[in-house]
């Protein structure tokens, strides 16, 4: 049990110790970019997932300027239907909770709006993407995608660790 404790937290340090290294890289593209608001919290996850993945693509000038353009684009697009999403959801939620019978029908209506929201904020992202895609050189898509799988792999990574300590802390590991 120790041994697990103690391999876990190994584990976590070094994860943690070599995820900091995409804060640094998307510090690095912020200040390439030619903007002040290319804060992470300010964009989102999308936005910094995005950001990691082009560290060493060796961006020109015009491709930072290009990829700011688009990634801005596609944040003013899907930032009202994220919001408007949201809003579904608490009416969603209140229908659920209010007292006294349940208006099926206004809530599906609500849960089917929601899902062509969701669709919508798809489509804007793959849009995006595509431009994206299009701003790049053959060499640096193919960079990207090898951040994209490290980064899918760290993520595996985490998800397992968190699992394991799960299971140490709460004793329900079948691994004993």
């Amino acid at each position: 049990m120790i041994k697990k404790i103690v391999f876990s937290a190994l584990i976590a340090s070094g994860t943690i110790l070599g995820s900091t290294t995409l804060p640094a890289h998307a510090q690095e593209m912020k200040d390439d970019m030619p903007s002040s608001r290319m804060g992470m919290m300010r964009h989102g996850k999308d936005h910094a997932m995005m950001m990691a993945a082009l560290h060493g693509t060796n961006l020109t000038k015009e491709q930072k300027e290009k990829i700011k353009t688009v990634m801005n684009s596609a944040e003013e697009q899907i930032k009202p239907l994220k919001e408007e999403k949201r809003a579904i959801g608490k009416k969603i939620a209140e229908g659920l909770t209010a007292s006294g019978a349940v208006d099926q029908a206004a809530l599906t209506a609500l849960a089917e709006k929601s899902a062509d929201l969701s669709k919508r904020i798809e489509m804007a992202k793959l849009d995006c993407g595509i431009k994206m895609h299009d701003v790049l050189t053959a060499e640096q898509r193919t960079r990207v995608k090898t951040n994209l799988e490290n980064m899918e792999k760290l993520h595996e990574k985490m998800q397992s660790l968190r699992k394991e300590m799960h299971e140490t802390m709460h004793g329900n590991s079948s691994k004993n």
